[in-house]
């Protein structure tokens, strides 16, 4: 079962690593510098092989389901493990925003 901040989490992410460098987000609102903040902590935690899937994930533009099978496919790890392993980088980045 999907958690209730799945999304949320998956739409920060998004964000996240699409804009790492933070001295160029001009006009961040302090909810969106908070959520910046709880990634690049989580994000910075990580195994570089953690890091490589959610650079892949989410710096991709498309479907996350879609994505989660072109990074299973390249990279030969199975997609249930993926998901398993985004699924604990979501509940990290949840505690550490505080949405749990």
């Amino acid at each position: 079962m999907k958690a209730f901040y799945a999304d949320y989490i998956n739409h920060m992410f998004r964000f996240y690593i699409r804009h790492q460098d933070k001295q160029k987000l001009n006009t961040l609102t302090p909810v969106d510098e908070a959520n910046w903040n709880a990634c690049e902590k989580v994000f910075r935690d990580l195994s570089d092989e953690d890091q490589k899937m959610m650079t892949a994930v989410f710096g991709n533009f498309g479907m996350l389901g879609d994505c989660m099978r072109d990074y299973s496919t390249q990279s030969g790890i199975s997609l249930n493990t993926l998901w398993e392993r985004l699924s604990n980088v979501t509940q990290q980045t949840a505690k550490e925003r505080g949405l749990v």
